[in-house]
């Protein structure tokens, strides 16, 4: 049946009522690429926090509107454009998008930490519910900014601000480590 499989448009694609499996278990596997209709992709890490985390979202739930959007943003391309690209470059473009998060979600692993046992107890999973809006709302307070002003931050400078803070916590838990034991 893959046979019959043509090259539709990205609209044709999504109205399949019969067939998307088919397409995507096959297209799935096309090597990513950061060019589409003649245009390159912008770093995805060049957007703001906002933006990285509004794609983050996309390709981990993708809907139709999304999509389209965010190939717009990525590829700086009109809707209209977006529309009528093919499937196959679709999913060349959308696999390159999904591989850049990858890489984005693995290294903002090293921002990860077990809260110790009494936060636990006193209930800091709670705040899970808020996703992103915890480090926006804790970057605001430490600058003095609302949380949608720090969501325009970049999101390199975001990640950076993280990191670094997650470092001088180390270090002072460390060195009060050490002053305690002596």
């Amino acid at each position: 049946m893959c046979s019959e499989l043509k090259n539709i448009s990205i609209k044709a694609f999504f109205a399949l009522e019969e067939g998307f499996e088919e397409y995507h278990n096959v297209l799935k596997y096309l090597n990513p690429k950061p060019v589409l209709k003649g245009n390159r992709a912008k770093k995805i890490q060049s957007f703001s926090y906002g933006e990285v985390r509004a794609i983050i979202g996309t390709v981990q739930s993708p809907n139709f509107e999304s999509i389209i959007e965010m190939l717009c943003k990525v590829f700086n391309l009109k809707k209209r454009q977006v529309y009528r690209i093919s499937v196959v470059d679709f999913y060349h473009a959308f696999n390159w998008i999904k591989q850049e998060i990858k890489v984005i979600l693995k290294k903002e692993q090293v921002l990860n930490s077990k809260p110790n046992g009494k936060l636990i107890q006193a209930g800091i999973k709670k705040l899970n519910v808020f996703g992103e809006l915890n480090t926006l709302i804790a970057l605001g307070k430490q600058f003095g900014k609302s949380p949608t002003e720090v969501q325009q931050w970049s999101y390199r400078l975001v990640f950076s601000i993280l990191y670094h803070e997650k470092t001088v916590n180390e270090i002072d838990k460390n060195y009060n480590n050490l002053i305690s034991n002596k």
